[in-house]
């Protein structure tokens, strides 16, 4: 697309926005689920479940507002500290109320630039491209919720406009049909998410979910506890020259058996494609994946499969909340499911900053995705997201479905996040990156062995016009420079409107 088509249609879309905004009086937001890229929400969610008062699982996004909206409008806040007393009321806000909401729509526009796209792709709010915009209305038409977006973004190998985050989703009882382009981040993890993450871009999808997380009633059930499931299945619309718009299937199931402890299971299956098997038989023997029905070593095996296990324990001390994390992501080598691991640990901290409602928070999390480094029995190189069926691996558009520094690298980041007293929001980060180790294989991030120290501090600063963000990165090395150290640095400025 030229620059001159590009501004175009990027004007177009805030002019949508802006003749919709006249049109349309303010309202809610007819969400259905939660952001996936919001890292204060997600900080103020995390923190008002170790306090107690969210109840339920929070390590599968997008959470449903219902789970939240529900948990915050029963709370007794007169007993917490101030600044957790702070988050409750950031999170209210952003709930959406289900009757205001109704029948109506609300807008979105984002527009972010950044001379350079950042390498780690965390949870939060990161330009995908050199420029990255979007324009989105939602609408919520008494259980029907649609969501309408256009964006432009450049490095979308072979189009600028996306629909990313357009969708239609039905509510029926306790849970939810959805199609379109949903974005998720399964895990505990800030930094990485071992299987699915959204270092990819989203890809066309119908899945189904549970709404509210509610225990079951049966008593041989019910030590289970709250729990959610989301299964979906995708298509990779992508040529990659061989087997061409393959299929992701996704399950997720997490449980939370003791207040404050939340058990992830998670599984992902590639199979399919043009020129592959894709019936019945092929199904059922992905899903049982037992013995020979999987892991033949041959083309006759149904596909690739990814399989893990999360866990996260979070509470309090005094007026400290912490929470310790783990993520698992086995391949399916050896005949079975479950081997050659990739792993990431994690701790997290917070605190009160004065006695104003202002808040800090520390998170320290380590991820290697060199299969087995980090357990026992030999190192496994070009495992992890790779696959000897589907030549792109574990993969989408140049980005890996899971963890964005891709396989085969180590990483270990430190955070500081800080919320002060007029909900303007800070981080800095350090990673410390060992990218493909052995410096061999395909790898989205280098084709070498490189180890890069980066530095990132961003802000987040609301206005009466939208939320400003702002974004700088160091690093004192860049990918596929073998032998040399060329030190980088890079800024990012984005927009946020919503009404």
């Amino acid at each position: 697309m030229t620059y001159s088509a590009t501004h175009a249609l990027n004007q177009a879309c805030i002019m949508i926005a802006v003749i919709a905004a006249a049109l349309f009086p303010a309202l809610a937001s007819a969400e259905l689920w939660s952001a996936v890229d919001d890292r204060q929400m997600r900080s103020d969610v995390e923190l008002l479940a170790d306090y107690g008062v969210i109840r339920g699982p929070i390590a599968t996004w997008p959470i449903n507002w219902s789970q939240l909206r529900g948990a915050l409008e029963l709370a007794d806040v007169t007993q917490l500290p101030s600044y957790v007393r702070d988050a409750h009321l950031r999170l209210s806000r952003l709930a959406p109320n289900s009757q205001l909401s109704r029948n109506r729509l609300s807008y979105e526009l984002d527009v972010a630039g950044t001379n350079e796209q950042a390498i780690i792709r965390g949870y939060g709010a990161q330009s995908r491209g050199d420029y990255d915009s979007q324009a989105r209305v939602l609408a919520n038409f008494g259980g029907t919720y649609l969501s309408l977006s256009v964006g432009l973004q450049d490095e979308n190998f072979g189009s600028d406009i996306t629909f990313d985050n357009t969708y239609i989703a039905q509510q029926f009882g306790n849970w939810i049909a959805y199609a379109g382009t949903v974005e998720r981040w399964w895990g505990p993890g800030w930094t990485s998410s071992l299987i699915f993450s959204t270092s990819a871009r989203p890809q066309p999808q119908i899945g189904i979910r549970r709404n509210e997380p509610d225990p079951f009633t049966s008593k041989w059930l019910r030590w289970i506890g709250p729990w959610s499931l989301d299964i979906f299945v995708s298509r990779q619309d992508e040529d990659t020259g061989l087997f061409d718009n393959d299929l992701i299937a996704g399950i997720r199931l997490e449980i939370q058996p003791i207040r404050g402890m939340s058990i992830g299971f998670t599984r992902g299956i590639q199979l399919c494609g043009e020129d592959r098997p894709c019936g019945f038989s092929t199904w059922t023997d992905a899903l049982i994946a037992i013995g020979d029905r999987d892991n033949t070593g041959t083309l006759d095996e149904p596909g690739n499969q990814m399989a893990g296990v999360t866990f996260r324990y979070g509470s309090r001390l005094g007026k400290l909340a912490y929470s310790l994390f783990l993520d698992s992501a086995a391949e399916d080598e050896d005949g079975t499911i479950l081997s050659v691991f990739s792993v990431l640990y994690g701790a997290r901290l917070s605190g009160p900053w004065g006695d104003s409602g202002a808040r800090w928070e520390a998170i320290l999390e380590y991820s290697d995705t060199l299969a087995n480094r980090s357990l026992s029995g030999p190192n496994r190189p070009n495992i992890t997201y790779q696959n000897f069926i589907y030549s792109d691996g574990w993969r989408y558009r140049g980005r890996s479905l899971g963890a964005s520094q891709d396989n085969d690298t180590r990483l270990i980041s430190l955070s500081g996040h800080l919320t002060d007293t007029k909900n303007r929001f800070y981080r800095l980060t350090y990673h410390y990156a060992e990218f493909n180790s052995d410096g061999t294989g395909p790898h989205t991030i280098s084709l070498n062995a490189e180890t890069i120290n980066i530095l990132e501090g961003e802000t987040i600063w609301p206005t009466r016009f939208g939320d400003v963000r702002g974004e700088v990165r160091l690093q004192d090395d860049e990918p596929n420079t073998p032998d040399t150290s060329s030190f980088a640095g890079a800024i990012e400025i984005s927009y946020q409107l919503r009404f």
